[in-house]
């Protein structure tokens, strides 16, 4: 048990990591948790969000290198409520602040919106490798355990991203782009990729 316990906490670590190191230069990142001074404090924080946030909705994998991560959720888990209110005051508090909550806050009930015609669904969140370690075997092997995850259960896999090149490589993963949420002058596409019946293999 004690080393069950001590391997989660390694593993948190290590997703934290690769999750902030990802951060910076995101446009989406700076509007949520702003930048200067404090800056790598709060992505920390947000990152230890993201990752507890999908990790107790049984979507967080890593690669068979622990360089790679994907984090991902079913849109009708449910939770006990006040882990959910930990989570929301620890990234209100500590990522966010109240400043660019209001603005945060609207851009996450626009995505929402655009994304409840499409019903139950997986939410990617996040698919990352560490810098040094980025290939495609690593890539690949993440994208299979969402999208066989998405194929087994019928449903459709919902991502955003605020960054161009991002947006062609979720294109080249076999997603499509359905539309677009502008807050605050930002612009995030949402993408989609549905269900299929083919099994997907490195």
């Amino acid at each position: 048990m004690a080393l069950s316990f001590a391997l989660r906490i390694i593993l948190r670590l290590i997703g934290i990591k690769i999750i902030a190191e990802s951060f910076d230069g995101n446009p989406a990142i700076v509007f949520s948790v702003g930048k200067g001074w404090g800056y790598q404090f709060r992505k920390k924080r947000l990152a230890a969000f993201l990752y507890d946030f999908c990790n107790r909705r049984k979507g967080v994998f890593f690669s068979s290198n622990n360089k790679g991560l994907i984090c991902f959720y079913h849109s009708e888990v449910r939770i006990p409520w006040y882990q959910n209110l930990w989570d929301e005051i620890c990234v209100g508090l500590f990522a966010v602040g109240p400043i660019r909550l209001f603005p945060l806050l609207k851009r996450s009930k626009e995505i929402k919106r655009a994304q409840a015609p499409f019903g139950k669904h997986l939410h990617c969140w996040y698919l990352g490798v560490l810098s040094g370690h980025r290939d495609f075997t690593s890539s690949a092997e993440l994208r299979n355990i969402l999208y066989q995850e998405s194929d087994a259960l019928g449903i459709p896999v919902l991502a955003e991203t605020t960054i161009d090149q991002n947006k062609k490589v979720y294109e080249r993963m076999g997603f499509q782009h359905y539309g677009n949420v502008t807050v605050n002058g930002m612009t995030t596409y949402l993408l989609i990729r549905s269900p299929k019946p083919t099994a997907y293999s490195l």
